[in-house]
């Protein structure tokens, strides 16, 4: 009985919600890079809009970092294993879901977090290599639209996006 509530404990307190520096415990970002696309519908109108921003950008960068430090993930037991389950099954395209790839480094440590019609993958490169695992954004679909949302009109407004 001890030894089930101690993995039920510990799996409780592992899938809790998470800030972006408990999954890269040591990152400083000192660089973020986004690229979202946004599905209209038409398979061959999928427009894009790309960020690349640096701390030396001042308030745009401090604005669109505090938006990533507020997102809560929920990391997932066997999330690699999930995360190859989750790319194996196709999803429906609706017009205005978006997907996303955001970047954040620090010149030696990165992460990445992939969002993917909803379905959020976290990468990070540690120095046995890169690792890859599914996390649930806190929140759920109003939060990623709301936030995708933010950021597409950050990107469009951005003196740097390309």
């Amino acid at each position: 009985m001890a030894v089930l509530a101690a993995l039920l404990g510990g799996t409780l307190w592992y899938t809790r919600p998470v800030d972006l520096y408990t999954l890269a415990p040591g990152l400083e970002p000192q660089y973020l890079d986004l690229m979202l696309m946004r599905h209209t519908g038409d398979a061959a109108d999928i427009p894009a809009r790309s960020l690349m921003l640096t701390a030396e950008d001042g308030a745009a960068y401090d604005t669109v970092l505090a938006r990533l430090e507020s997102l809560r993930f929920r990391r997932l037991p066997l999330g690699s294993l999930l995360q190859v389950l989750r790319d194996q099954q196709s999803r429906t395209i609706h017009p205005g879901d978006f997907e996303s790839w955001m970047g954040l480094s620090d010149g030696t440590d990165s992460l990445g977090l992939n969002c993917r019609l909803g379905w959020w993958v976290l990468a990070t490169n540690p120095d046995r290599g890169p690792s890859f695992q599914a996390v649930l954004l806190c929140g759920g679909a109003e939060t990623e639209t709301e936030f995708h949302e933010f950021l597409w009109d950050i990107a469009s407004e951005s003196k740097s996006n390309s």
